[in-house]
């Protein structure tokens, strides 16, 4: 007994002094936390985060414990963290306006901001190097903007697009201008690119003008990467508009998308890439359409993850059909269950459970 109690002990204490060898947050008002930055001359460290944001919580589980970020933030700042949707939180986003999460955000000792980054890192040596980075003096977003005006180009634009992006702003007149000022032989590279489509709307005239020049990104990246690239632009939006969840396009917005779409080299073999077709028909209402994608082009595709969450869409919208598209729908299953055997328990089985 002695012993459990001793290994229990060992444990608990091997726990704590883990702990303590990362992040030391401290949970007080923001004004407490100046105050303790003053008197130990050290800039503020604050982690804006939500309870529904899971990079926040990765960052706290995986990355803010480590003794790499411990050794270098408790020395550097005084840290502290605040929901940004309760308490002083709610209050200071008024003022900070994050618009995305996780936002680090470092003060002065007087609360003036230095400098803001976004976005969770994949280890904890990588994140301490982004925020070094962000407080380099000549990685400042006013020395970068300053070298890219003096001389606009891909090389003096993209760390400057990088560093905004980063504080959380909105880059795309920035990249607009990047790629109007670059020369042909390096407008075309993939980080470029990536950028570029996180900071695009697929319904702008901006992302109009990629497609347009699709040929060389086809050329440089290959094709098959930039249409995947492409579609994961507008794929979760058009997912809210299949499953009726609150959204703010309307059917032009997802017609568009599934023209665009119609015309991407996604693999044959995914049953997403019928996915905004899908949207298209739930968005206007269009049942026919809807019911004659199923029939033609999902209903034959093989099994893969995608096609479940397809078929849940028609179990969802099943009940609004008329009873003569349930029994065309009806019709179709039971014939497949008929012909493809290798699937003919699963196809009954999604039979049973659309009339419940």
């Amino acid at each position: 007994m002695k012993k459990i109690i001793l290994i229990l002990l060992a444990a608990l204490f091997c726990q704590q002094y883990t702990h303590a060898q990362g992040v030391e947050f401290v949970e007080a008002p923001l004004k407490t936390i100046l105050s303790q930055a003053k008197k130990q001359k050290k800039l503020v460290f604050v982690d804006c985060y939500t309870s529904w944001c899971g990079p926040c919580a990765s960052m706290a589980r995986n990355i803010f414990p480590q003794k790499v970020c411990g050794d270098y933030f408790n020395a550097t700042f005084v840290s502290t963290k605040f929901d940004m949707e309760k308490g002083e939180g709610a209050t200071l986003q008024k003022t900070w306006k994050c618009i995305a999460y996780p936002t680090f955000i470092i003060l002065n000792a007087d609360g003036k901001e230095i400098t803001r980054l976004t976005g969770a890192s994949p280890t904890a040596e990588a994140f301490v190097e982004k925020v070094k980075n962000a407080l380099d003096p000549t990685n400042s977003s006013d020395s970068l903007k300053a070298k890219y005006e003096a001389n606009k180009c891909m090389q003096t634009g993209l760390p400057y697009a990088k560093v905004m992006y980063d504080k959380g702003y909105n880059i795309a007149e920035i990249l607009e201008d990047i790629y109007l000022h670059s020369q042909e032989y390096d407008r075309y590279n993939s980080e470029f690119l990536i950028y570029y489509l996180s900071a695009t709307d697929f319904r702008t005239p901006m992302f109009d003008r990629l497609l347009l020049d699709k040929p060389m990104w086809n050329s440089r990246l290959g094709c098959e990467t930039v249409d995947k690239m492409i579609f994961d632009t507008y794929r979760k939006t058009m997912y809210l508009v299949a499953a009726g969840r609150p959204h703010q396009l309307t059917v032009d917005d997802v017609r568009k998308a599934a023209m665009i779409t119609s015309m991407l080299a996604l693999h044959e073999h995914s049953s997403e890439r019928y996915l905004p077709m899908v949207a298209l028909y739930v968005i206007s209402k269009d049942w026919d359409r809807f019911i004659d994608t199923y029939i033609r082009k999902i209903f034959p595709m093989a099994e893969d993850s995608y096609k479940g969450i397809l078929l849940g869409f028609l179990t969802q919208y099943y009940p609004q059909f008329s009873p003569i598209q349930k029994g065309v729908i009806d019709k179709a299953l039971r014939r497949i269950a008929q012909n493809r055997d290798y699937d003919k328990r699963t196809t009954e089985a999604f039979i049973t459970n659309l009339h419940k």
